[in-house]
């Protein structure tokens, strides 16, 4: 009788545990609105108030030039214009100040098993901080000394402005908020209102006082020729997407993609930003309410025939991490339709297997995992070969070479160990459960597993399983030629001894109601196939049962 391996069972268990946590994905239908609010990666300050490194130099040989200017003396007509450059100079170093604070928190992150060079990074931080906002405090007191003794200057509604913007963030947002009532009220044709009102946008949006923010942004849109008008109509999108309006915010992000190619030389780098940004977002609102089935024609509408495979992908991502299993189906097989040479398919299909599996679908789980197959053998032999694309001259079509063969590599990754999982989740269920359909799904994806990955870390033990399973399913030939392939692929694997000897009776269970030759025959007869393998098991057997301490009982 065959042995019961208990480590058999407790191993599968482990692989099927080891898939699942590879493998995990968030999951989850999008409710009516967001349940927290979310907040875009995009931040008013960052898109209109950048400063750079380079320019630090400069700035500071600026600002000695205009101390001594001071110093000796200047007409009245002067002063507020130095004044005015100062503190703008003053609020460009703290904005450098605070880039600097950032790139050395990310720097932290990389040393967090070394604590001396944390505390290191973190006392260099706290200089930072304390130049930060000597700086800031700077430029505030020559704002508040434009406001109060140059009232009458040509740019005051600038100063106005800026003063609110530094008071913002030094955190004193009540203070900015008064400061730009003054500038609304009193300078309301400036160029620097609708600025204002984003302003009072990003302070209600930030508290979540989402109706009073998008009443903000809509009169900061007011003017489409004002520098802010993309970013209060992007920040209205993201109102209405906060509020689970998600038309609206679809409505209102295609139109931020549209002003955003549009006079794209006009202050190109911010349109190019809030493009990529928009579209993004887009995506990601559509993930919520769109249907699939539009995806192309709307995407092709508003990025165009070069950029809407790439929303696409993202679409794809997007529904498939939120658990949307049948709308990450469909869209990832309308990306492999698009391109069907694109070795990136190979991930989509994998999604396509295991968004079936998720939702329990398991004969259609095995027969995607049979087209993935397929796909793996067709792809693989328009593989670029390495030292060919080691070799490449040509920049471009080198970097071309080496995303295909990223994205095989990746792949391949990705479908090992769901293979991997599916085969041994399938045959634990089976254990379990006792169900036969189970058992030769299982068997299937055992076979698809060492089909394309004969030689991966766990093909040993997976070999070992499928030749189990195969013995389960009385398909006893195939079983022993499996057992025996199990010791072949590592001679001294630690499942061998075991392995032969289940071959050995796989092989006499094959051989029931084959006859041996008599002995009495004169005339050489050969022996029959089945009874060869049984012998060849058994010499196997006894050549390495010295190995084995406690043999298994022949039976």
């Amino acid at each position: 009788m065959k042995r019961i391996f208990i480590f058999s069972l407790f191993t599968l268990m482990i692989l099927a545990l080891c898939g699942n946590e590879l493998l995990a994905q968030k999951k989850g239908k999008g409710s009516a609105k967001p349940q927290e609010q979310v907040r875009p990666d995009l931040k008013f300050e960052d898109q209109f108030f950048k400063v750079g490194s380079e320019m630090e130099e400069i700035r500071d040989k600026e600002l000695e030039t205009m101390n001594r200017m001071l110093k000796l003396g200047v007409s009245d007509d002067e002063k507020p214009k130095i004044l005015f450059r100062m503190a703008e100079i003053y609020s460009e170093k703290a904005k450098f100040r605070w880039m600097k604070i950032m790139e050395k928190t990310s720097e932290q992150a990389k040393y967090e098993k070394q604590p001396e060079k944390v505390k290191m990074i973190e006392k260099e931080k706290e200089v930072l901080k304390k130049q930060q906002e000597s700086f800031r405090n700077k430029a505030l007191e020559m704002y508040k000394a434009l406001i109060d003794k140059y009232p009458n200057y040509p740019r005051i509604d600038e100063v106005y402005f800026y003063y609110g913007f530094n008071l913002m963030e030094m955190g004193q947002q009540e203070e900015a908020l008064k400061i730009y009532r003054i500038l609304i009220k009193d300078y309301p044709d400036s160029k620097y209102v609708p600025d204002a009102y984003v302003s009072f946008g990003e302070y209600y949006f930030n508290k979540g006082d989402l109706q009073r923010a998008i009443e903000a942004y809509k009169r900061a849109t007011k003017d489409e020729s004002a520098r802010v008008y993309g970013y209060a109509m992007y920040k209205m999108a993201w109102v209405y997407y906060n509020l689970g309006e998600w038309d609206r915010a679809l409505d209102v992000f295609e139109k931020v993609i549209v002003y955003s190619l549009t006079n794209v030389e006009e202050n190109k780098e911010n349109k190019l930003t809030l493009q990529k940004e928009a579209m993004k977002d887009f995506v990601l609102t559509y993930s919520n309410a769109g249907n699939v089935s539009d995806a192309k024609e709307r995407f092709l509408r508003i990025a165009g025939p070069e950029k809407y495979l790439d929303m696409i992908r993202t679409l794809a991502q997007l529904l498939f991490d939120q658990g949307k299993d049948r709308e990450a189906i469909e869209i990832h097989k309308m990306l492999i339709a698009e391109k069907p040479d694109d070795f990136r398919n190979l991930s989509y299909q994998a999604r396509i297997v295991e968004s079936n599996d998720r939702m329990a679908n398991k004969r259609q789980a095995v027969e995607e995992a049979r087209v993935l197959v397929d796909m793996f053998k067709q792809l693989k032999t328009k593989l670029p070969d390495k030292k060919m694309v080691e070799q490449t001259q040509d920049p471009q079509e080198k970097k071309r070479l080496e995303e295909i063969l990223r994205n095989y590599k990746e792949a391949e990754d990705l479908t090992e160990t769901l293979l991997r999982k599916l085969a041994t989740t399938y045959h634990n269920e089976a254990k379990k459960t006792g169900q036969q359909k189970t058992y030769f799904m299982a068997h299937e994806l055992y076979g698809d597993y060492l089909e394309l990955f004969p030689n991966a870390k766990d093909a040993y033990i997976l070999n070992f399983y499928y030749a189990e399973l195969l013995y389960k399913l009385q398909k006893w030939e195939s079983a022993g030629d499996a057992y025996l392939k199990v010791v072949k692929m590592d001679p001294k694997g630690e499942m061998n001894l075991d392995a032969i000897h289940s071959a050995i009776i796989s092989y006499k269970n094959a051989a029931k109601g084959v006859k041996m030759p008599s002995a009495k025959v004169k005339t050489p007869v050969e022996m029959p196939a089945i009874q060869k393998k049984r012998i060849d098991a058994m010499q196997k057997y006894v050549g390495i049962l010295s190995q084995d301490k406690k043999p298994p009982k022949l039976s």
